[in-house]
């Protein structure tokens, strides 16, 4: 009879770990998304430009410059696959005869602990070489979901270059 007790503690004490771990586990968890928010829509169509240059910099000093090769590789890359360009350029290139620039800055990136990541904010401008005239402007944002060995920075990079490529290539 003792035994059997101890079995049935034993249990239920089981069962109410696993309950709490499942609660801690989904309690911290968000789920991952980007957004593009629209802050200047252009006026005539940026696709009679065909030779774009990426220029992506960082206010936020914990961004650094493997990051933003990441990120910039992640656009150029997306931008050529795109066919919607003759010609990609990032701003590393020797050659430059770009007629638009799609200048991204990365305002902050949130969460950064353990290389856990919840949000990288950016703001993305299309500007005509020709003039510097901004075509185009927004504020995209992407977020990873946090979980206990969840989302990282490279995941959160790579989701932002192809909301990037999506708001450049949409017009």
């Amino acid at each position: 009879m003792k035994t059997n007790t101890h079995f049935t503690n034993l249990i239920q004490f089981s069962i109410l770990l696993l309950f709490i771990c499942g609660l801690a586990c989904t309690a911290g968890c968000t789920s991952a998304g980007t957004s593009i928010e629209m802050k200047q829509t252009p006026a005539i169509s940026p696709s009679t430009h065909k030779t774009i240059t990426v220029v992506v910099t960082t206010k936020d000093l914990d961004f650094d410059s493997k990051e933003i090769d990441h990120l910039t590789g992640c656009i150029v890359d997306g931008l050529r696959k795109s066919s919607k360009f003759d010609t990609v350029y990032a701003i590393s290139s020797d050659k430059n005869d770009a007629d638009l620039k799609l200048s991204v800055v990365v305002q902050i990136a949130v969460g950064r602990n353990f290389d856990h990541v919840q949000s990288v904010e950016t703001s993305v401008a299309l500007i005509d070489a020709a003039d510097g005239k901004t075509l185009a402007s927004a504020a995209v944002n992407s977020t990873t979901g946090w979980r206990l060995l969840g989302g990282n920075m490279p995941k959160a990079i790579t989701r932002l270059g192809n909301q990037i490529v999506d708001f450049a290539t949409k017009f």
